[in-house]
């Protein structure tokens, strides 16, 4: 069932389930919610849905196994970091999207567009959160800057930091990530700056949310469309 993925003690700006209850409680209640939302999933006893969801939880959680694996790993490339995020957030954003469409009958067209509307936001969220953990104010993200460094996990600021930075400033992050660890975390922001990996990453997203809305050209005009539009914009313009 669940394992304890995250090791962050704020998240929104409040202590975290595992902080404040400890891993024990929160794994438990974690699995207690994950298994109540299938049993209400059943309820509507639509097989395809259900069977899509199965599938999704399954690709997310090799997602996280393969985050897990590649902790510390300061030789992983932008091509295994992206496949990283399209299975921990992207699969989730786009069964978020697709199931909608499923429940009304739409044609596996409408839910082939808003599956890639969804992966390509999901994609662009996430790039943007790992800009965050390096550029972000603690009391604004309500999350502590550098958690990801603690974590060891090479996200592509860094990743490009790696690839285009000094060669002081590529040894720097190679053994940051290494130890998992943000004992030299203002020099770590320096050189990603410094390099660019904050604005590369940044463009990435903005691609991506560009291939985001792209997805819509299916979706007629409504409010219901206004509101994906303007989600998209926010995941890359959000500072929290």
């Amino acid at each position: 069932m669940t394992t304890w993925v995250d090791i962050s003690t704020l998240r929104r700006g409040r202590p975290t389930a595992n902080a404040h209850f400890g891993n024990a409680s929160s794994v438990l209640v974690g699995d207690f919610i994950y298994t109540r939302a299938f049993q209400l999933m059943v309820q509507l006893a639509n097989m395809d849905l259900l069977d899509h969801m199965a599938d999704t939880t399954n690709v997310i959680a090799e997602g996280e196994v393969l985050q897990l694996m590649r902790a510390g790993d300061p030789s992983v490339t932008e091509c295994q970091y992206l496949e990283v995020i399209e299975r921990k957030t992207a699969a989730l954003f786009a069964a978020a999207c697709k199931g909608p469409a499923m429940l009304n009958d739409h044609g596996s067209d409408m839910q082939a567009a808003l599956a890639d509307y969804g992966r390509h936001l999901g994609i662009a969220f996430q790039m943007v959160d790992d800009v965050l953990d390096y550029t972000g104010d603690p009391e604004v993200t309500g999350k502590q800057v550098g958690d990801d460094l603690n974590e060891g996990k090479p996200t592509l600021p860094l990743i490009y930091t790696m690839t285009a930075g000094s060669t002081t400033d590529a040894a720097l992050i190679r053994q940051s990530l290494a130890d998992k660890s943000s004992e030299h975390l203002s020099d770590v922001i320096t050189a990603v700056r410094r390099s660019g990996g904050i604005e590369y990453t940044q463009n990435q997203a903005l691609e991506h949310q560009q291939k985001a809305l792209a997805g819509l050209a299916l979706v007629g005009a409504s409010p219901a469309k206004d509101a994906l539009v303007a989600l998209a914009e926010l995941a890359v313009a959000r500072n929290r």
